[in-house]
């Protein structure tokens, strides 16, 4: 049982029951305060009951009628997305991520009780629409929704209609275009010349954040101290140069740095249920200098984490595991803000803190030696923490050697 807000005193409060037996998983409330009783006194007295009752398998005669009709659904070979979510997740062998859980959470919220017969292609585009235009949701968090119905939807099919497991079904995402998470006007806007040779970090864009960290740029006096602290341009250059991710670059430890051999061994952000991936990542003339400089500057030894002044000095690595987690997120919050300030300051618009990892990725594209690639896909797969070939041909794509400045010397 949940209340929101739990104050014996608010006015409004929304009671929440979760069990496995009810439409949906749960069943919100939501009581008010009059002279009849207090909010919070109503939502105990309809909650704690319900509770008790579900605890012994039984479904109160409201309730009865809505659960008839899920089971009915499955017997059916129409099972609701709930039941299609909990069939998915009760595999022997099934790995579920809490990046997959919370998605799993807001859809459950939306689509619930929609039925697996009725997420057709028509259903799927009806859902696009709705993501697109009345929720105004940004692509990822459109990609991420679809994705999580069709690897669902799949495998209840592939249930429903049998097989040896081997048996090849048409996902939903198969059978969508490629940018179909983009918004109409964005599609087209991708066609255009200009935007194909666009690049997230231009030489003008940097120059105008290079100048904001010199002082040449006049800035209110309350953002001096954070936007002109020295360790600021030293991840700036580091991200922007490496793709590391903001977690990944602020982990870094004095140790990761192997100078002698331009490489940077990097704790990957994005392994599976909490796994560490390392890799390694080259690091060029330019980096290197930054690095050793902020190092001797701060007197760092060996087992120092590089940006322990402020940001991350390890102190919660004692803690427990969740502790852990929420004290990373407050830290990638405050610097992902502190980007965000930077680039106002700067007034470079539409520039994002991960952009520099893409703009890292395609200043490995242009590198070259004796007018070759240094790096091929492969390497590109390896520097940057990717476990397939869809992001390389992504990004080789969008680059063009006529584009700008083309292919830039090694920087060895």
């Amino acid at each position: 049982m949940q209340l929101k807000p739990n104050d014996p005193a608010a006015a409004s409060i929304q009671a929440r029951v979760k069990n496995i037996n009810l439409p949906g998983g749960e069943k919100n409330q939501t009581f008010k305060t009059d002279h009849l009783g207090t909010a919070y006194d109503k939502a105990l007295a309809w909650a704690v009951p319900l509770e008790a009752a579900l605890k012994k398998g039984l479904i109160p005669t409201e309730l009865l009628v809505a659960v008839q009709t899920v089971r009915e659904r499955n017997a059916t070979g129409n099972p609701s997305f709930f039941q299609m979510l909990r069939d998915y997740e009760s595999q022997p062998h099934a790995k579920i991520s809490a990046s997959f859980k919370e998605i799993a959470g807001n859809l459950l919220k939306e689509i619930d009780k929609v039925g697996f017969r009725e997420i057709t292609m028509d259903w799927i585009h009806d859902r696009l629409d709705y993501y697109k235009d009345v929720k105004e949701y940004a692509p990822g968090t459109i990609r991420k929704r679809i994705e999580t119905i069709s690897l669902i939807h799949e495998y209840t099919k592939r249930r429903l209609l049998g097989g040896d497991g081997d048996a090849k079904f048409a996902s939903i995402c198969d059978q969508l275009p490629m940018n179909y998470a983009r918004r109409d006007q964005d599609a087209a806007e991708e066609t255009t010349p200009q935007k194909v040779a666009a690049r997230p970090l231009t030489i003008k864009r940097e120059a105008a954040i290079r100048a904001v960290f010199s002082g040449a740029t006049e800035i209110a006096k309350n953002s001096v101290p954070s936007l002109r602290d020295p360790q600021l341009e030293v991840l700036f250059t580091l991200i922007s140069n490496t793709g590391m991710r903001l977690q990944e670059a602020y982990l870094l430890r004095v140790s990761d740095l192997d100078f002698k051999n331009f490489v940077a061994h990097v704790q990957g952000s994005k392994g599976w249920h909490g796994v560490i991936k390392h890799r390694d990542t080259f690091i060029r003339k330019v980096v290197r200098e930054s690095l050793q400089a902020h190092i001797k500057a701060n007197h760092l030894e060996n087992d120092d984490y590089l940006f322990r002044e402020g940001w991350w000095d390890g102190d919660c690595m004692s803690l427990h595991k969740p502790e852990r987690k929420i004290a990373r997120k407050k830290t990638s919050s405050y610097l992902s803000g502190l980007f965000r300030a930077l680039y106002k300051a700067a007034d470079v618009q539409g520039l994002t803190e991960h952009d520099l990892r893409h703009e890292a990725t395609i200043r490995y594209i242009e590198m070259e030696q004796n007018d070759k690639a240094i790096y091929n896909r492969e390497d590109l797969k390896k520097m940057m923490g990717w476990t397939s070939d869809k992001m390389v041909s992504h990004y080789l794509s969008k680059w063009r050697p006529e584009i700008g400045a083309s292919r830039v010397s090694a920087d060895l």
